[in-house]
């Protein structure tokens, strides 16, 4: 199963699974599965979807450097895995109780818009939450390695 943005849609194998509004990629956003609206939104340092009816997925760090969050939802606790380095493109494994669901990786060829390949069925919203979430994560880390030498912005 591939799941992917396209056009102001979440597309499952071809199939639009969710709408999403303008600014999808922002911090917050929202996005509508079967007529149904979820807010997106930091809270701290975890990225949380949720709809009128308080039904919550959330994504919380663990550890120092955020390699491995955890994945609450209403049914399990997931995992969300940074399978890269920090400075490389940054991808991740979703792992459930069972092992691995699916890998999210970069598609595109001028930014980073995360697209998901599982090997077993997920929620089109959780599949939503976490392409945004892994998007939101990418904003966030470092491109470069600073060098401690002051930036000019021109070479002399």
């Amino acid at each position: 199963m591939r799941v992917a943005w396209e056009d102001g849609e979440v597309v499952q194998d071809g199939e639009a699974v969710a709408r999403t509004a303008p600014g999808f990629w922002a911090p917050t956003a929202g996005f509508d599965v079967l007529g149904t609206r979820w807010t997106l939104r930091r809270e701290g340092a975890a990225y949380v979807a949720a709809r009128e009816d308080d039904d919550r997925l959330r994504l919380d760090a663990r550890g120092g450097l955020g390699a491995r969050r955890t994945l609450a939802t209403p049914d399990a606790v997931l995992e969300l895995v940074r399978t890269s380095s920090l400075f490389g493109a940054l991808c991740f494994d979703l792992e459930g109780p069972r092992g691995r669901i699916g890998s999210i990786a970069p598609e595109g060829p001028w930014r980073y818009r995360p697209a998901l390949e599982a090997r077993l069925p997920v929620d089109p919203a959780l599949a939503t939450f976490v392409l945004w979430s892994a998007a939101q994560l990418d904003a966030r880390r470092p491109t470069r390695v600073l060098s401690g030498a002051p930036a000019t912005g021109a070479h002399g």
